[in-house]
């Protein structure tokens, strides 16, 4: 079986989803499934799959405008009726594509020639040419709850339309949660019986030992204390900085408590600079960017416990991958996050500053806590496996390809004015 994997993502924006189709694609190669993989990228995320080589695996370089080519023909439909007096800035983009030639007739030749017998869309978009072509199609859904926060917002409302587009077009859907299933069937009228969830997994770096030595250089050279909490986010508003900071600050009352951020800067991070200076914490909190991603599992190991304090995930991989590294983990007890910690977390309420620092205290207090919440995140990190994902997720490219391309229509009207996830 030939399939097409349609990777459309910058190479440094988006470290959830970059992470996730790695390793899907990894152990996809792996499996011995009879299927050939021909992976379509560009030149800002080639990079990221350059360690793969397989017999089984063909990479396709493909060029062009990836802005414009990825505007489904809803959105630019209905930000044309909304905005065209304005000018908008998708109008501007449409514009453009017409300025510069674009053809939208070059990724259906493309397509044609590669001759894949279903196409795996992994950012939940899919660019307009590709309507042209009927083929099977399957498109991840990583989440949809964050789309409704601000239905007034023309990004949020471009971007769920995209999304909606996307699904329709599916002939299988794939999300990471129940949760994201059910805000795809509630938000954007997906037909439940299209949805297969297939959890994500931590990687085996993370179950990896250190030595004594290795754990003693990267504090050095890192210059981190003995005892440290650990958030691994970029400073998206929803992954809620803030909050942490401030419950970080009633901490400081009873004890001295260190954080460790990782992490690109993102539109949150002018906030959260602010946050520290208002909250006096300049020296409890120690931020130390991006980080590669394999050094990211020594980190989780050294860590006293991971704090996740997200306003809304579509699976929360971090949580797995400090299960598997042994890091007991206190995180938000809203979306998916419950599904994915099961019973081997503590769940705080992400609004709550003084619940976020309880819940975190409660922890640093015991150190039998602490040890039964290591065990069970032991247990529960060895029930996701991307061996157990890429099985899934072949037979959901078996199944589409079985049933065809999927009917345009479908998607049953949504709601248009519910939101998942109050925020």
């Amino acid at each position: 079986m030939r399939v097409g994997i349609w990777v459309d993502f910058r190479g440094d924006r988006v470290s959830g989803i970059r992470t996730y189709v790695r390793n899907l694609l990894r152990a996809l190669v792996s499996l011995g499934q009879d299927g050939h993989y021909q992976l379509f990228v560009n030149r800002s995320n080639a990079a990221v799959f350059r360690d793969l080589q397989s017999e089984s695996l063909t990479r396709i370089l493909v060029g062009g405008r990836l802005r414009e080519r990825l505007l489904s023909a809803a959105a630019v439909e209905a930000e044309r009726r909304r905005q065209a007096a304005a000018k908008s800035c998708l109008a501007k983009w449409v514009e453009k594509a017409a300025q510069y030639g674009l053809s939208l007739s070059r990724d259906a030749a493309l397509l044609r020639n590669c001759g894949p017998q279903v196409m795996h869309y992994t950012t939940a978009t899919m660019p307009l040419s590709h309507l042209k072509v009927a083929m099977p199609r399957v498109v991840s859904v990583y989440e949809v709850h964050r789309r409704f926060q601000s239905p007034g917002s023309k990004p949020l409302s471009v971007r769920h339309e995209r999304h909606a587009v996307a699904v329709r077009a599916a002939t299988r859907i794939i999300t990471l949660s129940g949760f994201t299933r059910d805000n795809l069937v509630r938000h954007l009228g997906a037909p439940a019986e299209r949805i297969e969830i297939v959890h994500g997994a931590a990687g085996p770096e993370f179950s990896r030992e250190y030595s004594r030595d290795e754990i003693h250089a990267e504090k050095v050279r890192r210059s981190l204390p003995d005892s440290f909490l650990f958030y691994p986010a970029f400073t998206w508003s929803h992954k809620n900085h803030v909050r942490l900071l401030e419950a970080l600050a009633i901490l400081q009352r009873s004890r001295p408590v260190r954080l460790v951020l990782t992490g690109r800067p993102r539109h949150a991070a002018p906030e959260i600079r602010r946050a520290i200076a208002r909250l006096g914490l300049s020296e409890q909190v120690i931020e130390l960017g991006y980080v590669p991603d394999e050094e990211v599992p020594l980190l989780y190991r050294l860590a006293t416990a991971l704090v996740f304090p997200s306003l809304g995930e579509g699976f929360g991989l971090p949580i797995v991958e400090a299960m598997a590294s042994g890091c007991p983990v206190v995180c938000s007890g809203v979306t998916s996050l419950p599904e994915v910690a099961g019973d081997a977390a503590l769940f705080c309420d992400p609004t709550d500053s003084k619940d976020i620092a309880e819940k975190v205290a409660l922890l640093l207090d015991s150190e039998d806590m602490r040890r039964r919440l290591i065990d069970k995140g032991l247990a529960r990190a060895a029930q996701f496996s991307w061996e157990k994902a890429a099985l899934q997720t072949f037979k959901v490219y078996e199944s589409a390809v079985r049933e065809g391309p999927a009917s345009s229509v479908g998607l049953r009207q949504a709601p248009p004015s519910h939101r998942a996830v109050p925020l």
